[in-house]
């Protein structure tokens, strides 16, 4: 397993794609925050609708860095299918069998990797978001230590939830047996969850059990995290279902895997 491991990293840390798509983290952050602080001048902090006031700020654009239906939610999961996917291009995963490997531990070694590589993005695009942010609109709150603990927890919150996000990219990467395929099908997933998502928005009011069933979604606790405090019913509602998202994919993706016919 450790040898797998290092085999792996040694491969991330010459993989191209990662490196660049980090680059682009950075880019797409500074245009966020750009586009944010355009619109603060434009529009002198504007009411939505008269219901909810958006105060454009470092803080603001950090806790939107975590929704999984936008932004780095849909570039993260294709990145992972781009770099677990290639040891099915490359027949790499063939020879790892043929070393006497077995399939848990490769599909373990793959999944620990590609949570490397996506915790790295997103930590990427949150702390450059809110440095690009601070510097254009300022940190939006009095700054202490407080902020600290709130800025490392909701890191930690939102990198735990993009796991869930990573986790699935690896499933449908071994389950699929191909980078290109794989990618579609994270993109098509992606689209119809903002879609999903929206659907269920607008009947949310009038259903208490859909609000509650919403609630346990990695779309409801991304949006959660944006509300720029993290109560403990929202941690406690991510801490649980991110775990179980991970485990219930991570479990099914080995399962389906050591029945795979690998050619």
């Amino acid at each position: 397993m450790l040898k797998l491991l290092k085999a792996d990293f040694i491969r991330l840390k010459n993989e191209k794609t990662v490196w660049i798509v980090g680059i682009v983290a950075i880019f797409l952050a500074f245009i966020t925050s750009l586009v944010f602080y355009i619109m603060a001048k434009t529009t002198d902090n504007f009411d939505t609708g008269g219901m909810i006031v958006v105060s454009f700020s470092g803080v603001f654009t950090f806790s939107n860095s975590f929704s999984v239906t936008n932004n780095m939610g849909l570039i993260i999961p294709i990145v992972i299918c781009v770099f677990a996917g290639k040891d099915f291009s490359y027949l790499t995963i063939r020879n790892k069998l043929i070393s006497g490997n077995s399939r848990t531990k490769v599909y373990l070694s793959s999944w620990m990797t590609s949570l490397v590589v996506g915790t790295i993005l997103i930590t990427i695009y949150a702390l450059s978001s809110l440095l690009f942010a601070s510097l254009f609109m300022g940190y939006g709150r009095e700054f202490d230590f407080g902020e600290v603990l709130y800025i490392l927890k909701t890191l930690g919150l939102g990198i735990l939830l993009f796991m869930v996000v990573e986790s699935i990219a690896v499933f449908l990467t071994f389950v699929t047996k191909s980078m290109s395929l794989s990618i579609i099908i994270s993109i098509g997933a992606s689209l119809f969850l903002s879609i999903i998502t929206s659907v269920f928005m607008f009947f949310l009011s009038g259903s208490p059990v859909l609000k509650e069933i919403y609630s346990w979604t990695m779309m409801s606790q991304g949006l959660a995290l944006t509300s720029m405090s993290v109560d403990t019913d929202t941690l406690i509602r991510i801490l649980i279902s991110s775990v179980v998202g991970i485990t219930v994919f991570t479990s099914l993706g080995i399962v389906i895997f050591k029945k795979a016919d690998i050619k």
